[in-house]
């Protein structure tokens, strides 16, 4: 889902709308609410941990791979059970236009791939409406770019006991994606946690998908390195 507005046309407020307000506020408030949601694999933050330590950069070639995603619709009831937890301290209205469209916004992609371009490790999202890459920094300074509707956001990878984990943060959401490979399955686990700030009362989402590995990577060394 993509909203669009004019580059030199501010984005909408919400600090100062009423919930119980008339339904232009309501609308106001919820075009907020949809803004901080969409895109969650491309949204990035600060990281507030430190740089990895030499013994937390361990292998990080079990993240390598071509992934697909599996069990869709049992991870589509836990992603909805958790947006409807989370907006249930909404008011009935909010609730209704809330849910469905996090539901759609916070849908998790059906491939993903970890490959190396060099001596670099880089993740590519592919989703129906378009392929996107960035590179996987432990430790590094976080980076600054835009998402595809021109909203600033910032983005840090790192190493924790629990995987690797990527923070983000966006105008009005902030969240985290951690990464992690199931050491009986070898399925590829992300957990991803996000904090609505556009409204109050919006408890975190938190959800998890799973992936798994093709037998050959689709992108190898060699094409990766070739590629612009």
């Amino acid at each position: 889902m993509m909203l669009l507005r004019s580059p030199n046309r501010p984005g909408p407020r919400c600090s100062n709308a009423n919930r119980s307000g008339p339904a232009s506020r309501i609308l106001a408030r919820w075009f907020c609410l949809v803004l901080a949601a969409v895109a969650t694999f491309t949204t990035a933050l600060p990281a507030t941990a430190p740089a990895a330590s030499a013994e937390a950069l361990t292998d990080l070639s079990i993240f390598e791979g071509d992934w697909r995603l599996v069990d869709q619709e049992r991870a589509r009831v836990h992603r909805e059970r958790a947006i409807e937890d989370a907006v249930s301290e909404l008011n009935w209205v909010l609730r209704k236009m809330a849910a469905p469209r996090l539901a759609e916004s916070t849908a998790p992609p059906g491939r993903m791939q970890f490959y190396r371009r060099g001596k670099q490790l880089r993740q590519r999202v592919v989703e129906a409406k378009g392929t996107r890459e960035r590179s996987v920094e432990i430790g590094s300074v976080p980076s600054h770019a835009r998402t595809s509707d021109g909203e600033p956001f910032e983005a840090a990878w790192s190493l924790t006991g629990t995987g690797l984990q990527l923070d983000w943060k966006q105008h009005q959401a902030y969240g985290s994606n951690v990464y992690r490979v199931d050491p009986e399955t070898g399925s590829l686990i992300v957990q991803q946690t996000i904090q609505i700030t556009a409204i109050d009362d919006v408890a975190p989402i938190v959800f998890e998908s799973r992936f798994d590995r093709r037998a050959t990577p689709a992108v190898s060394a060699q094409s990766a390195a070739a590629q612009p």
